[in-house]
Order: C-alpha cells, then structure tokens, then sequence
C-alpha cells in the first residue's frame, strides 16, 4: 500500500523541517522517543537512529503500536523514517520543495500489512488515507497560524503575503 498526499504551507522549507522533525514538541501525546544507541550520554531526539513509539489507528475499532526510526534527515528537504510493529511495516518519507509563497510538503508512505490486517486492507487504507489528510492539514494550519506552534525558526517568506 503507497500513499502520497501533497498540501502547499505559507512558510519558509526551514519552518516546516523544524516543526516536523521536532515530532516530540508537537502537540500530539501518543509519542514517547527513545535515543539512539549512542555511546556515553543520550543523543538529541532528532539524529539519525532516534527511535519513537507510536499508537496508530487502523480503524475504527483496531489500533497498533509501531515503533519508528528515523533513518534520514536533510536540512531543509527531508525526512525518513522506518517503522514496524503490530503487523504493519512501512516507511515513511517527507519532502519539503520551496515554492513561490512558501513550501510544499509531500507525504510518501508505503506499507505492508501481515497476518488478518491483510484481508481488512481496503478498509484500512481509507482510513489510514483520510488520517494522512487530516494530519497535513493540521501541519498546515499550525504552521499558517490558524493554530498555534513555535518552529523557534524564522518566519520566511509567508509572513510577507
């Protein structure tokens, strides 16, 4: 299963790289992080190798635990992340192209569901697709203003339109 979902922001690639790779400040509460192996003292939570725990809603009525690791990060362009657990694998990419009033963010995620999740595919995938809907509009209206969330980077090219 592949879904792709595109939504253009009003602000600054450096605005939206900061505001997604800070996935632990963001106002969600089902993520708990856990820094990568690193020898001596913990890593910050967004290097390479960070791993996070995460409850998805597959449907209404199923729900599974993933864990994801974030496997690359590229100022200001991208995002990847791998994750598995709960009879679901997939990876997860964001891109992040500058465009004339701002950004443009683009959701690449493919998965693979194991087990009895396989035959509720069809099923899973339009709920998983409304979710990556609501998610980047969320992303979208936090970012523009509409709701509230401090990138603690500069405002870009948005403020100005």
């Amino acid at each position: 299963m592949r879904f792709v979902v595109c939504c253009d922001i009003r602000r600054a690639p450096e605005d939206v790289f900061a505001y997604l790779e800070r996935i632990d400040e963001q106002p969600r509460t089902r993520f708990s992080l856990v820094p990568p192996p690193m020898g001596g003292g913990g890593a910050p939570p967004r290097t390479v190798g960070t791993k996070h725990r995460e409850l998805v809603q597959l449907l209404p009525a199923v729900r599974t635990e993933v864990w994801a690791e974030l496997l690359h990060r590229e100022p200001p362009h991208a995002l990847r992340y791998r994750w598995e657990g709960g009879y679901v694998n997939g990876e997860l990419d964001y891109r992040i192209t500058p465009t004339r009033h701002g950004s443009r963010l683009e959701h690449v995620m493919s998965l693979s569901l194991e087990g009895t999740l396989g035959v509720l595919g069809a099923l899973i995938r339009q709920t998983l697709y409304r979710s990556i809907v609501a998610r980047l509009a969320g992303i979208k209206g936090e970012l523009e203003g509409r709701q509230r969330f401090d990138t603690g980077q500069h405002s870009g090219p948005s403020n100005s339109l």
